[in-house]
């Protein structure tokens, strides 16, 4: 019951706020992703402490049913790295948050580039 609750709310929120455009997230707009097997939604608010990014992580496997939040603040040219890691002969899946001027860039593990770790 619990997980359904979390997923009407992010179809809810998305059918209010939009969609993520190619070049970024929009502010309230959310962007999903899957990290390490994790399903996650991220979105940002501007605040007078620069971007407040949220990113939720559903309650699925490998957690059984524990989710997980973040919030970190992002000035331009700042970025945030998310890691998760998994068995022990598993690599952590890391999810990067980067600030580019007026945009938020989510580069999700299969995006990501020696330059964005």
């Amino acid at each position: 019951m619990r997980r359904f609750g979390l997923l009407s709310s992010v179809l809810l929120f998305t059918s209010v706020a939009g969609s993520a455009f190619a070049a970024g997230v929009a502010p309230l707009a959310p962007q999903f992703v899957s990290v390490g097997g994790r399903d996650a939604v991220v979105y940002y608010t501007d605040g007078p402490a620069g971007y407040e990014v949220v990113v939720t992580f559903a309650a699925n496997q490998p957690d059984d049913g524990a989710s997980m939040r973040s919030v970190t603040t992002l000035l331009p040219g700042q970025q945030a790295t998310l890691s998760l890691g998994g068995d022990v002969n598993t690599k952590p899946a890391t999810l990067t948050l980067r600030r580019d001027g007026d945009s938020l860039v989510v580069i999700p593990p299969g995006m990501q580039t020696a330059s964005a770790r």
